[in-house]
């Protein structure tokens, strides 16, 4: 069993509005579109990370997935988020997490059910795929490496982590630009509502 850990925390200061419950070309949300491409990627259980702004829990239920409230310590910040996620699977059998920000709604689903099946082969502690020579996400965690995940504390990210580890971490090459595009800024989102993606 691989997880999810959908990170939706972030305070939307640059959206001026809930991020994750942004419509895209289709009328859903965005935490819609990438909770649904890590369930259709064959991830269970989906774990969301939120941040207490006002209908992403609920949008989470009604996704199928559930939710965990963000940790205050480190300020709220993306590791805070992170550890937040793994610590709600430690309950579960989970054997690895696949961490993805919730902003990502383009990646493919054929793109995490190929993570899944280079995990089940190879059994990888650190993993993410790579297009462009570029890494994206999502990043996956095997469950021997939450520990070292948990133990991080700020100034020290997750990103910092798998620099330090790069040498371990098996990069999976897909076709599949979505594993870069964030909708992080109001000019994304615009964007990608002109172009019609997420139809």
């Amino acid at each position: 069993m691989i997880a999810a850990v959908v990170l939706a925390a972030g305070r939307s200061t640059r959206m001026g509005r809930p991020k994750m419950l942004l419509p895209l070309a289709d009328g859903r949300p965005m935490l819609a579109h990438t909770v649904e491409t890590m369930a259709r990627g064959g991830l269970q259980p989906l774990v969301v990370v939120t941040g207490g702004e006002a209908g992403v829990a609920e949008a989470a239920e009604a996704l199928g997935a559930e939710w965990v409230q963000a940790s205050d310590e480190g300020g709220g910040d993306m590791l805070a988020s992170i550890q937040s996620g793994l610590r709600a699977l430690e309950g579960t059998p989970a054997e690895a997490a696949m961490v993805v920000p919730g902003d990502m709604p383009f990646i493919r689903p054929t793109t995490i059910r190929t993570l899944v099946q280079v995990f089940v082969s190879d059994r990888p502690r650190l993993m993410a795929p790579s297009y462009a020579r570029r890494r994206g996400h999502p990043v996956g965690l095997a469950r021997e490496a939450w520990p070292e995940a948990l133990a991080l504390a700020p100034p020290h990210s997750l990103r910092d982590y798998l620099r330090e580890r790069s040498r371990e971490i098996r990069y999976v090459v897909v076709d599949d630009p979505g594993i870069l595009k964030d909708l992080d800024r109001p000019d994304d989102y615009e964007r990608t509502l002109e172009s019609g993606k997420g139809r």
